[in-house]
């Protein structure tokens, strides 16, 4: 599921302004969204940001998509009681999301995209299911490939912004996976 700002995923992309206020908001948006993760690794910050951007996802959501809002509620619902049936929820319906895209793409390197997306997610699930830090390294290792992916994506869309958080969260996660490598190899 993805945000809607200025007709741009997660505000994504820049649009043309017409006038300099609008382009400030618009710009204060994309900086605000493209910032969001690196704060959510801060702990302390991680569950109040994770209750507003689950709240976004429910008043953003089309009402006449039953299934769809139902997920949105479910996902705030197990953010706030911290359980992981929202989590699990979210995870299952990327996986039908991407399964979905799938069937849809033509260019192979779409398809591929999404398969590795359903690859990831399943193995979040696999993670949430049954643990283990081999199943947490090669999310982890999955995360920042994926990252990569999205960063490329945005530079070719011009959205420099979101291209350059997505390239600097790839070397994050990268970092992240090195020490959590390194915690296995010490057992």
């Amino acid at each position: 599921m993805e945000l809607k700002i200025s007709g741009c995923s997660i505000g994504l992309c820049p649009t043309k302004y017409f006038n300099e206020i609008s382009s400030y908001v618009d710009l204060t948006k994309r900086v605000a969204l493209a910032a969001v993760p690196f704060f959510q690794l801060h702990a302390p910050l991680k569950l109040p940001l994770s209750i507003v951007m689950d709240t976004r996802r429910v008043w953003n959501s089309d009402y006449k998509d039953v299934a769809g809002t139902a997920v949105a509620v479910i996902a705030l619902a197990g953010t706030i009681f911290q359980h992981r049936v929202g989590l699990i929820v979210m995870t299952i319906q990327n996986i039908v999301i991407e399964t979905g895209n799938v069937q849809k793409r033509e260019n192979l390197e779409e398809i591929s995209k999404s398969l590795f997306k359903i690859f990831s997610n399943t193995t979040s699930l696999a993670l949430i299911a049954f643990g283990g830090l081999e199943l947490a390294i090669i999310l982890l290792v999955m995360q920042p490939v994926i990252s990569l992916i999205q960063s490329r994506d945005e530079f070719k869309k011009g959205c420099w912004i979101e291209g350059i958080s997505h390239c600097v969260m790839s070397g994050v996660r990268c970092r992240l996976s090195s020490a959590q490598y390194q915690l296995l190899t010490k057992n």
